[in-house]
């Protein structure tokens, strides 16, 4: 008997309830995602996807869930895919723990056209449990989410899991994890972390876009992703030439890193910015702009603004106008800000009240501080305890 096989039992498993944890998750996705994870687990549950062409990628895909040695992949290229550009191919993968024979979780993947989802190499994937309860989903924008990591919010606390780990299916099928670690205070917008294990909450808080980071023997190693020096140290450990800054990574850690301009890239990097340096001086454009792609074809714009000694460690900015070089300095994890005639809006990510903001506009009730920002903007939020946890975050409070 083929123990590999997707079997009618993973379909009678679709009718367990949900735990109160993976309910709540649940209820914060979008209709349309719940619907189309719904149904694609319907189509895949009906359909004996295992006679589809088996492959073999070169290598892994550039989002998602990542697979190993053990995984199996299949593929399904219907007559409406274009053949030439992927799109419209469906590629389901198991994946194994162990010695078991059968997949504790798969994940089932759809090339949409070019533009669907740049982050995710326009790939549109939902990670399901054996059971059939979505873990994650590429495009449901939850606002803790990072990649290569599922997140649950739970009572104002985060739940944070390396999206293959065994214990985030545990934690989907069951609930609570009997054996975790807690870490009030470390998680974006100054949440408390929950976690199986310490080494998870360390790789969660180092993760960032364009980076890949190692930690190792307590000290963080920060490589640009892509580069020589990356796979140097894949392949032989420790680099002869780099450089160590104590005390300056997330929770205290020292950093390593092939060249001071990794380091401060790293520390300076946010959420929706790209940077360059140049000359010693930091160019910060919006991501996707217009400006960015003039930088990058032709160098040194002939239109933009300098501030001295506005960025990290003191570093001059320079930016394609004021407003993006505002939009930068006041941007935090956890946080949405919005520059208003000035001065700050403050929101938690996904709270009510950032909702209601940008339904209405202005909100009637609020909190003003004066010059507390940062370079001394006055700051704005639904109540004062947002503004000092915004500053928190800022290391200005």
């Amino acid at each position: 008997m083929l123990h590999r096989l997707f079997v009618a039992t993973f379909v009678a498993c679709l009718t367990v309830a949900s735990t109160t944890n993976t309910q709540a998750q649940d209820s914060k996705r979008p209709e349309a995602q719940k619907r189309y994870a719904e149904s694609l687990w319907k189509y895949l549950s009906e359909t004996d996807y295992r006679k589809w062409e088996r492959i073999t990628p070169s290598s892994d895909f550039p989002s998602g869930p990542p697979s190993d040695d053990s995984s199996q992949h299949f593929r399904l290229a219907s007559k409406n895919s274009d053949a030439a550009q992927g799109v419209g191919v469906l590629v389901v993968t198991e994946h194994y723990q162990g010695d078991s024979d059968t997949p504790t979780a798969i994940t089932a993947r759809r090339k949409m056209a070019e533009g669907f989802d740049a982050d995710n190499d326009d790939w549109h994937w939902v990670h399901y449990a054996a059971s059939g309860k979505p873990m994650a989903i590429s495009a449901e924008n939850n606002p803790w989410a990072k990649d290569g990591f599922a997140v649950y919010e739970e009572d104002g606390r985060l739940w944070v899991f390396e999206i293959s780990s065994p214990e985030l299916t545990d934690f989907v099928e069951k609930g609570e994890l009997a054996k975790h670690v807690i870490r009030p205070g470390v998680g974006p917008a100054g949440m408390t972390l929950k976690a199986p294990d310490a080494e998870t909450i360390s790789r969660y808080l180092t993760a960032k876009p364009g980076f890949e980071t190692k930690i190792e023997d307590g000290r963080l190693w920060v490589f640009a992703a892509g580069t020589e020096e990356l796979n140097d140290y894949e392949q032989q450990g420790e680099l002869a030439k780099h450089v160590i800054r104590p005390g300056a990574g997330p929770m205290g850690m020292t950093m390593k890193a092939p060249d001071t301009e990794t380091l401060d890239l790293y520390l300076a990097s946010k959420l929706g910015f790209v940077l360059k340096f140049d000359d010693g001086r930091l160019w910060v454009f919006r991501k996707g702009s217009e400006e960015l792609s003039d930088f990058l074809e032709q160098g040194e714009l002939a239109k933009h603004v300098i501030r001295p000694a506005a960025g990290p460690n003191g570093v001059t900015l320079k930016a394609p106008d004021a407003e993006t070089i505002d939009a930068y300095l006041v941007a935090q994890p956890g946080f949405v800000t919005k520059l208003e005639d000035g001065r700050v809006w403050v929101f938690r990510n996904g709270s009510e009240e950032l909702k209601n903001y940008r339904e209405a506009g202005e909100l009637a009730k609020h909190f003003i501080r004066p010059a507390a920002g940062p370079g001394g903007l006055t700051l704005k939020a639904p109540d004062a305890e947002t503004i000092d946890a915004y500053l928190r975050v800022c290391g200005l409070n």
